[in-house]
């Protein structure tokens, strides 16, 4: 089910799933002056709102099995602020809620896709996976090849000043 829920969010954005991607290393990274305008708008909506982390692959099962990590801790993304992208050449999902265990959400084509990750410098996909965790602030955090699990970036969140700051002030 959920493999279904990411592929149609994916076609929803004019990604056909059954494309298949570049070889690794070899991806495409087409974009147009919209598409940068695009994501630097993202970028804008979610600075001083949201913590992001965005995860980039071309695999399908990775991205799958990164976001079923984070889905099964949803209520604390919502508590920390974090919001789920989802990225790939094919394109991008911005994770709002999950929905018979599959993310729901805006959905990008392949070109806002890869001006998100040029901005945040994601664009190393030879790895097969790359994760960045982007602060409050827009700035990238820390950086992940591997999968990451909601633990370590609860604890990670936890420790920022701001993050403190806010606990701090729901506490009282």
């Amino acid at each position: 089910m959920f493999t279904s829920t990411l592929m149609a969010s994916m076609i929803g954005c004019g990604i056909d799933a059954k494309t298949s991607p570049p070889p690794m290393g070899a991806t495409e990274r087409n974009m147009t002056e919209q598409d940068v305008s695009t994501a630097a708008g993202l970028a804008r909506s979610w600075r001083r709102q949201s913590r992001v982390l965005l995860v980039w692959s071309d695999q399908e099962t990775i991205l799958v099995e990164q976001a079923t990590r984070m889905g099964d801790e949803w209520a604390g993304w919502e508590e920390r602020d974090l919001r789920l992208v989802l990225l790939s050449s094919r394109g991008a999902v911005e994770v709002d809620r999950f929905v018979d265990g599959g993310p729901v959400g805006p959905s990008f084509g392949p070109g806002v896709a890869a001006a998100v990750s040029d901005r945040f410098d994601l664009g190393a996909v030879d790895v097969g996976l790359n994760v960045a965790l982007v602060g409050k602030d827009g700035g990238v955090k820390e950086r992940w090849t591997q999968m990451v699990s909601a633990s370590t970036i609860f604890d990670l969140v936890d420790s920022m000043p701001m993050r403190r700051r806010e606990m701090s002030e729901d506490a009282d």
